[in-house]
């Protein structure tokens, strides 16, 4: 109704509290998901989104969390 009306994204889905980033100035992660400042600590969820998709993002949640794997250490 929020997005109809008062031209407002709105979801039920919470996203983009741990976004991507270039550096640690500007984001959270870095591309292989690791949170900047703490060495081998990463991220795989809803929360590496940073914005509403329009959709249910839960196949790009699945999407994100493979091509992080990809580059996860040791594998």
């Amino acid at each position: 109704m929020l997005e109809s009306m008062l031209n407002m994204l709105v979801t039920a889905h919470i996203l983009g509290a741990c976004p991507i980033r270039a550096d640690a100035q500007s984001g959270m992660i870095d591309s292989p998901h690791e949170l900047f400042g703490y060495p081998g600590l990463f991220v795989m969820d809803g929360s590496v989104i940073p914005a509403n998709v329009g959709v249910n993002p839960s196949l790009t949640i699945t999407a994100l969390a493979e091509r992080a794997m990809q580059m996860f250490p040791g594998i």
